[in-house]
């Protein structure tokens, strides 16, 4: 297990990605758990980080995962990514006045997230040698050592 994102030395990009998210959700958890001693502003400035974990963890199994070409597993993502999209969407329905930069970015990126994986798939996992190519990232992301 990578606790370090980036830092693996296998698929070292798709692997940051889930360290990444899984270390947003840490942050979340933890500044739960101290939420008396934080205070409500701070800990709601923490706790919207689980909105970009979820796109980090997305994307990671999606690049990393082996099983990502099964019809099984392509519905799986489907159906996560439809109930996030789908959540958020409600959210900023029912959110009332103010805060419109926030209201923006979160319903631009529930609507990018799922165009940009749909053309990631398309020219990335779905293709033959995927898995090969997945793995020569670790090149780009060491610096070409």
């Amino acid at each position: 297990m990578s606790v370090v994102p980036f830092g693996a030395s296998y698929r070292p990009l798709w692997l940051g990605l889930g360290t990444g998210g899984l270390d947003l959700l840490l942050a979340v958890a933890v500044t739960s758990a101290l939420r008396r001693h934080l205070g409500a502003r701070r800990w709601k400035a923490v706790h919207w980080l689980a909105y970009a974990a979820w796109p980090l963890a997305l994307f990671h199994g999606v690049g990393t995962g082996t099983d990502t070409r099964l019809p099984l597993q392509l519905w799986l993502y489907a159906g996560c990514l439809g109930a996030v999209v789908a959540g958020v969407w409600w959210r900023l329905m029912k959110a009332g006045p103010g805060r419109v930069a926030g209201r923006l970015t979160a319903a631009v990126a529930a609507t990018a997230v799922p165009v940009v994986l749909t053309a990631f798939l398309a020219t990335g996992p779905l293709q033959p040698g995927w898995s090969q190519r997945a793995a020569s990232a670790a090149i780009l992301v060491r610096g070409g050592q």
